[in-house]
């Protein structure tokens, strides 16, 4: 049904943007060490609202409260007692060091770079910052980017491995599916390609390969992950 399909589709777009909208804001609070963690959570959760007009008007009839010394006095007092609270909830080191490597992976792959030197940046990363850095999904329009850099791999033993471990590691994020629908014909291409140019590094090195992990099976597995299964069958059938 093209109508269910398309309202899946706004759907997934919608949590994309929300989800977007407060990794922003996790950000942007993160950078500013005074905030409490209360604070915190009311930017998360308010990222996606938009700030009044000048044109906009709230109905002073709703705002007028009845004064409570009681009430006042209570709520301060609630207060001198958050830094405790806030003291457990802080943000550890290793949580602020993981959001800074999310920044700047995602801020250096929308950089316009060769393919050539995006390969080999990805590739110094390392598969478990790759991992981490994708593990809640891929920006919109960027996996066809960095399919695009795997693909200028050379063909050595270390390369090969790399590019298999961030494929794999690509096809684990979330929304993963979604991303592979947004790619274009050429950049579907490039999926083929690249897999075609593991397989046939394979001949020379199955023993080093097959030591890391690395093997036909592996690749048939990530066929299957780029829904590639089926156009692969059918070269080997034409060959």
């Amino acid at each position: 049904n093209f109508k269910t399909l398309e309202q899946e589709l706004q759907t997934a777009l919608e949590k994309d943007k929300l989800y977007w909208q407060q990794n922003d804001a996790k950000f942007r609070a993160v950078a500013d060490h005074r905030i409490t963690y209360d604070q915190y959570r009311e930017i998360v959760n308010a990222a996606h609202l938009k700030p009044l007009e000048k044109h906009d008007r709230i109905s002073t009839d709703k705002m007028k409260t009845i004064w409570n010394p009681v009430s006042v006095k209570k709520k301060s007092q609630d207060f001198e007692r958050k830094p405790e609270m806030d003291q457990q909830l802080n943000f550890t080191e290793n949580e602020h060091s993981c959001c800074k490597t999310w920044t700047s992976i995602i801020s250096r792959l929308k950089e316009k770079e060769p393919p050539q030197t995006r390969y080999q940046w990805l590739k110094s990363i390392g598969n478990p910052e790759l991992l981490k850095a994708f593990s809640n999904g891929i920006p919109l329009g960027m996996l066809g980017d960095i399919l695009e850099a795997l693909a200028t791999f050379p063909t050595e033993t270390n390369d090969i491995v790399a590019v298999v471990r961030i494929m794999d590691a690509l096809a684990e994020s979330e929304r993963f599916r979604l991303s592979l629908e947004f790619l274009s014909c050429s950049e579907r291409d490039t999926i083929t390609y690249l897999l075609d140019k593991i397989s046939k590094s394979l001949i020379d090195r199955q023993q080093d390969l097959a030591e890391n992990n690395v093997t036909e099976w592996t690749l048939d597995l990530l066929r299957s992950k780029y829904s590639l299964t089926g156009n692969h069958k059918q070269e080997q059938s034409t060959n």
